[in-house]
């Protein structure tokens, strides 16, 4: 593994922890890429420390359902969390793990980071029992499409009208890998 890079579980009683979370949800440059809004309205809701805190639980709770900071250089900067068998999956599959990936820190962007956090969020979900994974990115968001066709991930439907952003509803794209 690179060196540099490593992962941790996410703790929700953590204040550091859902500090970081609730600045990456708010950071106006990332939030629209990773966050379903349905209107200007619901876009201009804040995360907060304790939002966060009530919506992940701990990983030690339920391994079907995990969530770990990824740490560069020692530090975190993003977040990787995958679960089984759950909406919004749209599979009509059992052992299907739902995956998110948020990269928060820019510095950490474009320099292998995401690949590294996807290969391990893949081992883990298969450790967990999943058979493949699912995922959603906006349509606007070409650079990630791009990024998980390159890790063997493929679209699968298009759901139109599914987020919001400058003025406009866009297509969530579902892309699915099966894992070997």
């Amino acid at each position: 593994m690179f060196p540099h890079v490593s992962f941790r579980k996410f703790d929700p009683y953590s204040s550091e922890d859902c500090a970081l979370m609730a600045k990456w949800e708010n950071d106006p440059l990332i939030r629209s890429l990773f966050q379903v809004f349905r209107d200007e309205i619901s876009f201009a809701r804040v995360a907060t420390v304790e939002s966060i805190s009530q919506n992940y639980k701990p990983a030690e709770d339920n391994p079907t359902e995990q969530s770990f900071m990824i740490m560069y250089e020692g530090k975190p900067v993003g977040e990787m969390s995958f679960y089984l068998d759950r909406r919004p999956i749209l599979t009509a599959k059992s052992n299907t793990a739902w995956a998110g990936i948020v990269i928060g820190e820019a510095h950490a962007r474009g320099c292998g980071v995401g690949r590294l956090a996807m290969q391990e969020l893949e081992a883990r979900a298969k450790k967990a029992g999943a058979q493949r994974i699912e995922l959603g990115v906006f349509e606007f968001n070409k650079t990630a499409i791009r990024f998980y066709e390159k890790l063997g991930y493929r679209e699968f439907v298009r759901l139109p009208g599914y987020t919001w952003m400058a003025g406009k509803m866009w297509a969530d794209i579902r892309m699915l890998k099966e894992l070997n």
